[in-house]
């Protein structure tokens, strides 16, 4: 009877292994992680201005968060950006931001923000198209795994050109 023990025991003990390991396999397939970042874009619904004005532009920041990995509970957190700050520079370009970088909160997936910036237009710009880059810094969470305690943070700086028209319409000069 001894000799049948052996053989049983010795399945019986390679089928607790297999068990526990498939079974410590499936506790980290269920492990609650997400992994992910978010994707900010920028667009200028009505970017015409008109030659000797100052006015505002009307900048729409566009999230639309990218996911790898997920866990759907937790994906908010690597698709919102961040402490997001805008800056834009008109470098060759007649039309003059008159804007400083500012800072616009956070930004969650699917949602715009609008962003009015202040620029001036000389009497003497040139009709057509110019570029202005956009410059955004902001901050986001890349992974989290609570409960292996892991959580990346990261900074990310993208540079996004939007383009203004400067308007082809007639320009008078009242003179006296």
């Amino acid at each position: 009877m001894a000799g049948r023990a052996a053989p049983v025991l010795a399945v019986a003990a390679v089928v607790a292994l297999l068990v526990g390991a498939f079974g410590g396999l499936a506790v980290a397939q269920e492990e609650p992680f997400v992994r992910g970042e978010p994707e900010l874009d920028v667009y200028v619904p009505d970017s015409t201005v008109t030659p000797g004005t100052a006015t505002e532009v009307t900048l729409q920041i566009a999230n639309d968060g990218e996911v790898e990995a997920w866990y759907d509970a937790r994906r908010a957190t690597v698709t919102t950006a961040r402490a997001v700050v805008v800056d834009v520079r008109s470098d060759d370009s007649p039309v003059v931001v008159e804007t400083g970088g500012f800072a616009v909160g956070s930004i969650a997936e699917g949602a715009v923000r609008e962003v009015p910036i202040s620029v001036r237009v000389p009497a003497d710009a040139a009709p057509g198209r110019y570029s202005l880059d956009v410059r955004l810094e902001y901050s986001y969470t890349s992974l989290s795994a609570p409960r292996s305690g892991v959580v990346q943070d990261r900074t990310r700086t993208r540079t996004k050109s939007v383009s203004v028209t400067v308007d082809d319409a007639p320009r008078f000069a009242i003179r006296t």
